[in-house]
């Protein structure tokens, strides 16, 4: 009879178990957002020129090959000034070098030895530069240690200083330096730094061979560098512009959780919510508003919140669910940009205390998200033109 009683009593116990194990599989959605610029621009006049210095063979169309998203080109008076220059190149001369080749058995004997020969280029010249002019915005850390220097200089109360008067130039009108506007400062210079050609043949036998073939694809390669050279400049170009003040497309891989425990009751809606979400979410574009996504979503969100309280016991298996729907609650609300209900989502998780650094991360997230949209004065990254 205890021996029964011991195997009812083990039965019993692994059908809670299991009637308490839930598990959740991950899933990606990709989905398009603008991405956030370093310098904000008024988006009433995202305008720039363009200006191009380059040499003969590097000569192109730079204006169909430019590209700042958000901004349109203009003649003059463009919020942003943008240089491009690209100095003359040259071959550089020929130079012939040579290495010994030593063959060794497995003792590290030598067992043969000679030498073989190549040609490579020296001394090549080559040089490009990027220059662009456009608003900077100060970093908020260093705003912050101005402000604090100068109420320290206002506490010491320093006298002002008087500019003395030169005798000889009264009565005389002199132009005065222009004075670098907020508006118009350097926000960056930059190399192009694969302007250098250099070209070294296979190794040959004999010198004569090397030379043969270095002057026979001599121009062939010296050609395909500046090919190559160019398709840099413009890429460069492209990419440290738009780094600095475009609002370019970028496709970002939002993490979510789907319930696969088939014996839940919750299994068939949690995966039909799962698998819109995949749907819905991919209308998301850069240049689009979020208002008929947000709309979409709406009951998948409810659908979502009603969980946390249909399934708040202490239960390990409600708890799981509750993290891994808040989970999926605070990366839609991110996905959305909204990120005080993301910001509220991942407290939410802290305080569950299931895995409390995904909630962690998720506030520093949207704190960081929120902080960059004020920064640049936008409620969302969508690039949105107005009509």
């Amino acid at each position: 009879m205890p021996k029964i009683l011991v195997l009812l009593v083990t039965y019993l116990f692994f059908i809670n178990a299991n009637s308490q194990k839930i598990d959740f599989d991950r899933f990606i959605v990709e989905t398009e957002f603008a991405k956030l610029p370093k310098q904000y621009t008024d988006p009433a006049n995202r305008t720039y020129t363009l200006k191009s210095n380059l040499e003969t063979a590097l000569q192109m169309n730079t204006r169909e090959l430019i590209q700042i998203y958000g901004f349109k080109e203009t003649e003059k008076n463009g919020q942003l000034d943008i240089e491009i220059k690209a100095g003359s190149m040259t071959r550089g001369t020929a130079q012939t070098g040579s290495r010994l080749v030593e063959n060794k058995d497995k003792n590290g004997k030598v067992t043969s030895k000679y030498t073989v020969y190549y040609v490579s280029t020296i001394n090549p010249v080559g040089s490009g530069w990027l220059t662009v002019y456009g608003p900077k915005t100060e970093d908020p850390k260093k705003a912050a240690k101005k402000e604090r220097k100068r109420k320290k200089d206002d506490d010491e109360q320093k006298p002002e200083k008087v500019e003395e008067v030169n005798p000889f130039l009264n009565n005389i009108e002199i132009e005065k330096p222009l004075v670098e506007t907020e508006s118009k400062k350097r926000t960056l210079i930059a190399s192009y730094n694969n302007g250098n050609y250099s070209y070294t043949t296979s190794e040959y036998s004999n010198s004569r061979d090397a030379l043969n073939n270095f002057e026979l694809n001599r121009e062939v390669n010296f050609q395909n560098h500046l090919t190559s050279y160019k398709n840099s400049i413009v890429f460069n170009t492209n990419r440290k512009i738009n780094d600095l003040y475009g609002y370019a497309p970028e496709i970002k891989r939002l993490k979510f959780h789907i319930l696969d425990t088939e014996k839940h009751p919750e299994y068939k809606n949690y995966q039909n919510a799962c698998n819109a979400i995949k749907l819905i979410l991919k209308k998301l574009v850069y240049n689009k508003p979020t208002d008929e996504v947000k709309q979409d979503l709406n009951s998948i969100i409810s659908y979502f919140e009603s969980l946390k309280s249909k399934y708040g016991s202490s239960e390990k298996s409600d708890k799981k669910l509750r993290h891994f729907t808040a989970l999926n609650l605070a990366t839609i609300f991110y996905a959305l940009d909204l990120t005080d209900k993301c910001i509220e989502e991942a407290n939410y998780i802290i305080a569950l205390d299931y895995d409390k650094e995904d909630g962690e991360d998720f506030f520093e997230d949207a704190t960081e998200l929120q902080e960059d949209l004020n920064r640049l004065k936008m409620s969302s990254r969508r690039l949105i033109e107005k009509e």
